[in-house]
């Protein structure tokens, strides 16, 4: 995020709400049907969302939904879409209804409160962007070709 803004780069976040995860449906002892639970087990770690961690943020934006008389959904997009340097985001509604929720998330802003919590239980220890060398996301972009520290045709 730092290095786009510094760059004056846009970021389109994916899937605000991780797969269904911060809509609420999901408990930690049961996933309900949907994205999240055909996905958990998918080799891409991009869809490994079942965690502890993100079962807190989950929580977190429930609570806070709660508090405010709005979804979690609505609650959870609207603070993916307010961070710093989002300029868009691609939402995956299935119906009618989800996507007049998703969009009716920015008829309101959330309190400072409520922000500071989402940022507290949402931040990473230590931010990286390491995931992308995960041998399956490596694969997908590179095929079978050793990725090398330094390119062969910048020798």
């Amino acid at each position: 995020v730092p290095a786009a803004q510094n760059l004056g780069l846009g970021i389109t976040p994916w899937s605000p709400l991780a797969s269904g995860l911060l809509t609420g449906k999901h408990k930690r002892e049961k996933l309900s049907e949907g994205r999240l639970k055909t996905m958990k087990d998918a080799p891409n770690p991009v869809f490994h969302k079942v965690s502890d961690r993100n079962f807190q943020i989950a929580e977190a934006v429930v609570e806070i939904a709660g508090q405010m008389g709005r979804s979690p959904a609505e609650v959870a997009i609207n603070w993916v879409t307010r961070r710093p340097g989002v300029t868009s985001t691609i939402i995956g509604a299935r119906t009618a209804e989800q996507l007049e929720s998703n969009l009716s998330a920015l008829e309101f802003d959330l309190p400072a409160e409520a922000l500071d919590r989402l940022e507290e239980v949402s931040r990473l220890p230590k931010p990286t962007p390491y995931l992308f060398f995960d041998e399956v996301l490596r694969k997908a972009g590179c095929g079978e070709r050793p990725v090398a520290a330094e390119p062969p045709w910048f020798r």
